[in-house]
């Protein structure tokens, strides 16, 4: 007995949703429940970008159909249900050029996973350098035999244009940019939706706002390249105790009573 690619995903998932998320993310998912088009998803961390991807993906995997999570760095793999890095689950050549594609044969596992799936999710794509993305479109296209964008495959962009881009040694700013996602030939034909409002800090819009205005620089700097914290962000030293113990205290005050907590130390 061979693999078969009605092994992947095929677990049931949760398709219950918070209730506390945005108006724009209740618009997005549920248009995107009715059907998923080309997108690109971007906005700050803490925006609710990886809630929304868990609702697409829930949505598609529990039609028993199949759903493919990936993304650029392995770290953001990790809060992905069943995800992989982009290089891993499409065979990504580590050099890439605008003739290049990827080292999966039409044969392969991976090629027939692509072929039925659904639904393919991109996070963090504005760290990976437009040549990467080229590489995989042309790659999907070859794959499936048809002449569309990734082969006709929906795709789904997502990350925070505020963090990382393409790392490219020696570069301009402008080098940088021109390598990044904005400069890929389908960016203008994609559709584009914000998330704006901070989830995680929701709750202090005082804080929102200062890291809003950080990534977009316009919060005030000192030489060009400090900026002053706000007074709640900082924690004043405590003679009685060494600066490291006090940090941990201030922040995680319960720790020690807490730590044998799994609900605790997850939270």
């Amino acid at each position: 007995m061979g693999e078969s690619v009605e092994r992947y995903d095929s677990p049931k998932l949760n398709r219950s949703r918070d209730d506390n998320v945005t108006s724009e993310y209740r618009e997005i998912t549920e248009e995107k429940a009715i059907q998923v088009d080309e997108e690109d998803f971007y906005g700050p961390g803490g925006t609710g970008k990886t809630l929304l991807y868990r609702a697409l993906l829930a949505n598609v995997r529990s039609q028993g159909m199949i759903a493919l999570a990936t993304a650029t760095s392995g770290v953001a793999t990790a809060i992905l249900p069943r995800g992989h890095t982009t290089h891993s689950r499409f065979d990504i050549p580590l050099q890439t050029n605008e003739t290049t594609i990827t080292n999966m044969s039409k044969q392969s596992g991976g090629a027939k996973l692509i072929r039925k799936a659904k639904l393919i999710i991109w996070d963090e794509a504005p760290m990976a350098r437009c040549q990467t993305i080229e590489t995989v479109d042309s790659s999907f296209r070859y794959i499936k035999d048809i002449d569309e964008p990734f082969g006709g495959k929906v795709m789904v962009f997502g990350g925070d244009f505020r963090q990382v881009l393409p790392v490219v040694p020696k570069a301009t700013r402008a080098e940088t940019v021109n390598a990044s996602l904005v400069k890929l030939y389908l960016w203008p034909k994609m559709k584009k939706n914000q998330l704006t409002r901070n989830m995680r800090a929701r709750t202090d819009p005082i804080l929102s706002d200062f890291l809003l205005r950080i990534g977009n620089g316009e919060e005030h700097t000192i030489k060009d390249d400090m900026i002053l914290l706000l007074e709640q962000l900082v924690v004043k030293p405590n003679g009685n105790i060494s600066g490291e113990d006090h940090l941990i205290t201030e922040i995680f005050p319960s720790l020690n009573e807490n730590r044998s907590c799994a609900k605790y130390m997850t939270k």
